[in-house]
């Protein structure tokens, strides 16, 4: 996340220590090179970081640049996307959105998690 609490980069699912280093590095090193090409200016980061998104996006075997979700349902993901391609998909659509804005989307449509709106009781 940025200091602003703007959300770069999401690893979805659980993962080994070199995949979670590899996407913090990414994360970082991006977050770094906006802050050169466009230090405080939202609107020019959110483009560079949908363009990393994208980029990334791009490279992936399983991804599918001509694919359209039925009825244009952005809450269907190309079929065969694994979770790497959805965030970027997501990230490449949506680009440094604040967490609360797109905590729930990851969990219920990436992960195909269901969220408890029930409080925790201590017993």
């Amino acid at each position: 996340m940025t200091p602003r609490g703007s959300v770069l980069n999401v690893i979805a699912g659980p993962v080994d220590a070199q995949t979670f280093l590899r996407e913090a590095r990414w994360a970082e090193e991006t977050w770094k090179m906006l802050q050169l090409d466009a230090p405080n200016n939202l609107y020019r980061e959110r483009m560079l970081m949908a363009q990393a998104h994208r980029d990334r996006l791009k490279a992936d075997p399983t991804y599918n640049p001509a694919w359209m979700p039925p009825n244009n349902d952005a809450d269907n993901f190309q079929p065969g996307l694994d979770n790497v391609g959805k965030v970027n998909l997501l990230l490449a659509t949506y680009p440094l959105p604040r967490l609360e804005q797109i905590y729930r989307f990851v969990f219920e449509k990436v992960l195909n998690e269901k969220l408890s709106t029930v409080p925790v009781v201590k017993s």
